[in-house]
C-alpha cells in the first residue's frame, strides 16, 4: 500500500486543480494507513493486525473511491481521517501503554500548542544541519496522539508537521556540504517553496 500511495502522490504532480488535491489527499491517507499497519504488525501479534486491517478497509475504500470519482472534498477527507484515527490508534499501542494511558484529547491540544510555540520560538535552530528540532517536535506530537487521541485540529497539525518534516529533510540534505556544514541561512531559506509559510 505504501508503494501505491507514493505512486498516487507522484501522479498528482502532473495533475491540476481539484484532481491534484484529491489525489494528494488520497495518497497521504493510504501512506498513513500503510505505516500504521506496519506499526501494528511490529507488535508481533497476529490477531490485532488482522483485526486492524479489516477495521480500516472501509475507510480506505471510501477515500479511494471518492478520489477516483472526483468527489473527495477536504471536509469529507478530514471527517474520514478523524473516524479512521479513532479506530486505528489503539491497535498500535503496546499492552503497557494501553494500561498506563487513557484518552485525553484536551491534553493533546494543549501539548500540541506548547510544542508548536516552542518550534516557533526556536526556529532559527533549523539552520543548523545537526539539529533534530523538527523531528523531535513531530515524534513527541505523534507519541502524545497515540496514547491520548487527538481532535480534528491536532490531526491536521500532525499531518502538516509530518510533511513539513519531510520537505525540510530534503532541503537540508540538498543544502549540506560533504563536510557537514549547512548552506541554509535566514536569507536563502525564503527562496525555497513553502518555507515562508512554514515560518508563520
Amino acid at each position: 500500500m505504501n508503494i501505491l500511495a507514493n505512486r498516487i502522490m507522484s501522479d498528482a504532480q502532473f495533475m491540476t486543480g481539484a484532481s491534484r488535491r484529491q489525489a494528494t489527499l488520497a495518497g497521504v491517507f493510504l501512506r498513513d494507513v500503510a505505516f500504521e499497519m506496519i506499526r501494528v504488525a511490529a507488535l508481533g501479534k497476529s490477531a490485532p493486525i488482522t483485526t486492524a486491517a479489516a477495521a480500516v478497509k472501509s475507510f480506505v475504500n471510501t477515500i479511494s473511491e471518492s478520489a477516483t470519482k472526483g468527489h473527495l472534498t477536504p471536509q469529507q477527507y478530514w471527517q474520514v481521517y478523524d473516524d479512521y484515527s479513532e479506530v486505528v490508534r489503539k491497535y498500535g499501542l503496546a499492552d503497557a501503554e494501553q494500561k498506563a494511558y487513557s484518552e485525553n484529547k484536551q491534553f493533546t491540544g494543549y501539548a500540541a500548542k506548547h510544542l508548536l510555540d516552542f518550534l516557533r520560538k526556536e526556529q532559527d535552530l533549523l539552520f543548523d544541519s545537526r539539529n533534530l528540532l523538527l523531528e523531535g517536535i513531530l515524534n513527541e506530537t505523534i507519541r502524545i496522539y497515540r496514547v491520548h487521541g487527538a481532535g480534528r485540529d491536532e490531526l491536521v497539525t500532525l499531518t502538516l508537521l509530518t510533511y513539513l518534516a519531510r520537505i525540510y529533510n530534503y532541503i537540508r540534505y540538498t543544502q549540506t556540504t560533504p563536510d557537514g556544514k549547512s548552506k541554509l541561512s535566514p536569507s536563502n531559506w525564503k527562496s525555497f517553496p513553502l518555507s515562508r509559510r512554514s515560518r508563520h
